[in-house]
């Protein structure tokens, strides 16, 4: 146990799990604002996430990313909610990021032919596209 203590490992380790059995138990202490809050910040840090290694790491401007989450987001509320099948919850998580990335599979002959600023503009192009047909896919989304 000493040379556990004198090594600084039960430290480190009690550094990284004190935090993780915090932010594990917060969801069942807070009110729903609070948790509305985490679950937004929590979208958006995966969407920042996810354009920083395309524009970062890839080098590629896109402005339709937020079609992308759109379309994942919208499909695990459908596959796991009331309109939809109601599958469990994991499993209609993977099968949304499926979704997703068939939307993109999908987008990929576009994204290939062009560069640079086209690149850009037509993935916003993908944004308003896919704002108007969630809008109109009453059934599914729900509307406005």
């Amino acid at each position: 146990m000493s040379d556990l203590l004198k090594s600084g490992r039960l430290r480190g380790s009690a550094t990284f799990l004190l935090p993780a059995l915090l932010l594990c138990a917060l969801p069942f202490y807070l009110d729903a604002f609070w948790l509305r809050i985490g679950l937004f910040s929590m979208a958006a840090a995966i969407g920042a996430v996810g354009l920083s290694l395309l524009s970062g790491t890839a080098g590629q401007l896109s402005l339709g990313h937020a079609f992308f989450l759109a379309v994942g987001a919208y499909g695990y509320v459908w596959l796991a909610g009331e309109p939809g099948p109601g599958l469990p919850p994991a499993v209609a998580a993977v099968l949304a990021v499926l979704l997703a990335g068939a939307a993109g599979g999908l987008f990929s002959p576009v994204a290939g032919r062009v560069k640079g600023v086209y690149l850009g503009v037509a993935t916003l192009a993908l944004v308003f596209l896919g704002h108007h047909v969630l809008l109109t896919a009453d059934s599914v989304t729900g509307g406005f």
